[in-house]
């Protein structure tokens, strides 16, 4: 049995999270090699345990490059690759669950850009969202993080 850490964060995955993956994976923005969507294509096929036999190496190779002599470092190449994807969707998925994380970075993004306009027109935004935020420690977290950001902003700009 295939024994990696890519296995161990599909395990990890629900059946939604697992098709999110396979969307993330087979997106050209974050992947452009057939051979990746492939061999994750093959490997969820033994979801949700990913402990059947047949989920070698070596069986794998087989199916991306058939007739080919096994290269164990392409194997670890590929399966490198898909660990970077599952961790790239780990980030993403999280970033979903904490949406004034992605606004301050937007804000951070927009600030580096000069984009002056939007980055006022967010800064306000964020800032009535953390007023109603209940949560305490996330709250004053990212009023601090708000902070510094606008405090660069304004330092940037001789204000």
């Amino acid at each position: 049995m295939l024994n990696s850490k890519f296995i161990d964060i599909l395990r990890s995955l629900s059946k939604a999270e697992l098709k999110q993956l396979r969307d993330l994976i087979r997106s050209p923005l974050y992947n452009s090699n057939k051979n990746v969507i492939k061999l994750f294509e093959f490997t969820r096929k033994f979801s949700p345990g990913f402990d059947n036999p047949a989920l070698k190496k070596e069986s794998l190779f087989k199916i991306l490059y058939p007739g080919k002599k096994y290269n164990d470092t392409v194997m670890r190449i590929l399966i490198s690759d898909l660990l970077r994807l599952g961790e790239e969707y780990l980030i993403y998925s999280k970033s979903k669950q904490m949406p004034v994380g992605e606004s301050l970075i937007l804000l951070e993004e927009l600030k580096e850009r000069g984009l002056d306009n939007l980055f006022n027109i967010h800064l306000r935004d964020i800032s009535k969202q953390l007023d109603r935020m209940n949560d305490l420690r996330n709250k004053y977290f990212y009023k601090f993080e708000l902070e510094i950001i606008n405090v660069d902003f304004n330092v940037r700009r001789d204000r």
